[in-house]
């Protein structure tokens, strides 16, 4: 039996291709977990502000979104949060691929006005398992009157929809005419 050298290539191909995928898959790291905060899904809300006394005490909603963009499950992975008075939030979760949950630090209170800041920081709960791709930080800044709430609408936007009104009523004025 004679092989051809077409044959040879295919087979060769095929085996190939059959033990790279056997291979990824048995061997598949913790490099297939991608945490990270998501940052269009982590803000505040300014709820309130007290004078008691003279101290003025400013109240929090802050919404923490951490997701896993990877396509494995993730170690259990700390939420680490300190506010610039030092006082420590701490929540644990294990990600499930494409998973992503938002954490939630309800009447949080800071004291003083002005900007107040909060450290947000993720990693493996067994730190030994730290790497790039699940560990990391960031740092929110909270004004009273919150930036994100306010200028909630597309710049330009309403022009937009001016401009095409005009155009509207013009071309339908200009085919009643007709």
């Amino acid at each position: 039996m004679r092989f051809r050298p077409l044959k040879i290539i295919i087979i060769s191909l095929l085996v190939f291709v059959f033990l790279n995928n056997f291979i990824t898959t048995c061997f598949a790291s913790e490099q297939d977990q991608f945490i990270s905060i998501d940052t269009t899904k982590t803000n505040y809300n300014f709820l309130k502000k007290e004078q008691i006394g003279n101290q003025i005490i400013m109240y929090y909603d802050i919404y923490i979104t951490l997701k896993n963009s990877g396509n494995s499950t993730s170690d259990d992975i700390t939420l680490d949060v300190t506010d610039d008075g030092n006082y420590p939030f701490f929540q644990n979760h294990t990600f499930s691929p494409g998973e992503d949950k938002t954490f939630i630090m309800e009447d949080w209170i800071f004291e003083g006005n002005g900007v107040h800041n909060i450290t947000i920081s993720y990693y493996p709960t067994n730190q030994t398992r730290t790497n790039a791709h699940n560990s990391g930080s960031m740092v929110l800044y909270l004004y009273e009157n919150n930036p994100q709430q306010n200028n909630s609408s597309t710049p330009g936007f309403e022009v937009f929809l001016i401009f095409c009104a005009i155009i509207f009523l013009a071309v339908s004025t200009k085919f009643k005419k007709i």
